[in-house]
């Protein structure tokens, strides 16, 4: 009974990780945002399957883009955003986002529909 529990245990903490790898939010710590010029740096340490942490830098101008004045997957925001900040944690908001009549646009996105935790890097989806 003892080796069934402490097997189960295990096996529900492997789990545990295993669901968390691909959310970045829920699979790394020591979460940072630094300012790099006009772009933004996500640093943090994220979890790889065997439960190690390894430490990972994203270039958010490499998994954000501006479409028509709204913040998405792609890449490139930096060059037609000003004024962005992380906004609550995990969201990138930008004051001014050009759009294709360039028009300025407020814009905000959430980072984890961008950014996932692969083995223990950051990566853009």
């Amino acid at each position: 009974m003892r080796l069934f529990a402490s097997l189960l245990t295990s096996t529900l903490a492997l789990v545990q990780v295993n669901a968390a790898l691909g959310s970045f939010d829920a699979s790394c710590q020591s979460i940072t945002y630094t300012k790099s010029g006009s772009d933004i740096v996500l640093a943090a340490g994220c979890a790889k399957s065997n439960g190690t942490y390894y430490w990972t830098t994203i270039s958010l101008n490499s998994c954000i883009g501006n479409f028509n004045g709204q913040l998405n997957c792609g890449s490139g925001y930096a060059s037609s955003c000003s004024t962005c900040n992380i906004l609550n944690g995990n969201n990138l908001e930008c004051q001014q986002c050009k759009d294709t009549s360039e028009n300025l646009k407020r814009s905000v996105s959430w980072l984890p529909i961008c950014i996932r935790n692969e083995e223990g890097t950051l990566k853009c989806h």
